[in-house]
C-alpha cells in the first residue's frame, strides 16, 4: 500500500532557489553548496513580519529534524477509519510522552468526511518548549526569543502542518483548552480563529475542513499509539512509496489491534450488542492525583439476554446443583 509523506518547507525552498538561480542542485553539490542551508539563510536575511507563518513551520521542522524525522505510518485505511470513529475520553496531559515533533504518513487516498488526508507534521508541547526551538534557530536568526508577558508557559499547544492542493504549507496551532472542542467539528476551529482574521481569511472551506479532519485523526492516532505501544513496529511497510528525504527518517508502523469477538454473547439477541474498543484515562482520585497513561478497552458483548444454566452433578447418589452461567454469558 502506498503512503503519502510530509514534504518539508525547506526542501521546497531549496528547489525554488535552484529554479530561480538557474543552477541545478547537482551543480551546487559539486561546488559544495548546501542548497537547503543557503535557501534558509536567504529567507532569514530577507525576513519580514509577513513571513511569520512560514517561520513557525520552519521552527517546527527544526525539532522534526532533531528528532531524526520520526514518522508514524498507519498500516491500513481500515485502521485510520476505525480510529476516526473510536470513542476517547482522555486528558491531553496523558499524551506528553509522545515525541515532541513527528510526521504522519497516511495511506494514500484515505478520505474522511469527504476530505482526503494529506501527510502532515505535528508539534505538541508547552509554550516553554518553544525556547528549545529558538535556540536551534540561532544559526539563522540571532534574535533573542521572548514571549510577551502573561503567557502561560505550561500551556500545551498542538500544531499541525500540511500541504494543500496547490502545494502550499498550511499550519494550525491549537491551545490545550481548545483541543477537545476542535475534535467535534470545523465550527470550533472557526470560533478559535475569531480575532485572527489573517488566519481565517487565508483559509478556504476545504482547508478548514482538512484542519478539522487532521486534528481529530492526529489526536486519535496519538492516543492509540500511547495506549497500545505494542502496536508500533519499527521499519517501512511494504510498498510504502517513500523516497528522497523520507528515507532519512525513522519510520514507525502502527498495526491494527487484535479484536476478539469469539465469546460472551451474540448479535441475534435483541438486547445484546457489541461495544467497540475505545480509550479512556485512568480515573482521578479524590485528591486529584491519577495514574499516568491511557487504557485501551477491548470490544465486548454487553447486555446479552442469556438465561443462567445449571449443571447437575451426581455424587454418592445425591444431586447437587451449582450455577455456572450468568446473565450475558460471561
Amino acid at each position: 500500500m502506498k503512503h503519502v509523506f510530509y514534504e518539508e518547507m525547506r526542501q521546497k525552498m531549496g528547489r525554488e532557489l535552484c529554479r530561480t538561480s538557474g543552477v541545478s542542485a547537482k551543480a551546487m553539490r559539486k561546488k559544495k553548496i548546501d542548497v537547503v542551508d543557503t535557501a534558509m539563510k536567504l529567507f532569514f536575511d530577507n525576513w519580514t513580519p509577513q513571513l511569520l507563518f512560514k517561520t513557525g513551520v520552519l521552527m517546527d521542522e527544526e525539532v522534526y529534524i532533531k528528532n531524526k524525522r520520526r514518522m508514524y505510518i498507519p498500516c491500513s485505511e481500515k485502521l485510520v477509519q476505525t480510529l476516526w470513529k473510536a470513542k476517547m475520553k482522555v486528558d491531553v496531559s496523558d499524551l506528553t510522552k509522545f515525541p515532541r515533533c513527528f510526521s504522519v504518513a497516511w495511506p494514500k487516498g484515505v478520505v474522511i468526511e469527504g476530505s482526503e488526508l494529506p501527510a502532515c507534521m505535528v508539534w505538541f508541547g508547552r509554550n516553554k518548549d518553544k525556547f528549545e526551538i529558538a535556540e536551534l534557530m540561532q544559526k539563522w536568526i540571532p534574535i533573542p526569543f521572548e514571549y510577551p508577558q502573561g503567557y502561560d508557559m505550561e500551556q500545551y499547544f498542538l500544531s499541525i502542518t500540511f500541504l494543500n492542493r496547490e502545494g502550499i504549507h498550511i499550519r494550525c496551532s491549537i491551545p490545550e483548552d481548545w483541543i477537545h472542542l476542535c475534535l467535534d467539528s470545523e465550527a470550533c476551529l472557526e470560533e478559535l480563529y475569531k480575532g485572527w482574521e489573517e488566519i481565517a481569511d487565508s483559509l478556504n472551506e476545504e482547508e478548514l475542513k482538512q484542519q478539522y479532519v487532521l486534528v481529530r485523526s492526529v489526536v486519535h492516532l496519538m492516543v492509540y499509539a500511547t495506549a497500545c505501544p505494542d502496536s508500533i513496529v519499527d521499519g517501512w511497510p511494504p510498498g510504502a512509496g517513500a523516497k528522497g528525504v523520507q528515507k532519512k527518517g525513522e519510520p514507525m508502523i502502527l498495526m491494527a489491534p487484535k479484536i476478539d469477538k469469539t465469546s460472551g454473547g451474540h448479535h441475534e439477541s435483541p438486547e445484546a450488542h457489541w461495544r467497540d474498543w475505545h480509550f479512556r484515562s485512568y480515573p482521578r482520585r479524590r485528591d486529584g492525583a491519577k495514574r499516568d497513561g491511557l487504557v485501551f478497552v477491548r470490544g465486548c458483548m454487553v447486555a446479552g439476554d442469556v438465561d443462567p444454566k445449571t449443571v447437575i452433578q451426581v455424587q454418592d447418589d445425591k444431586y447437587t446443583h451449582s450455577s455456572v452461567g450468568q446473565s450475558g454469558g460471561f
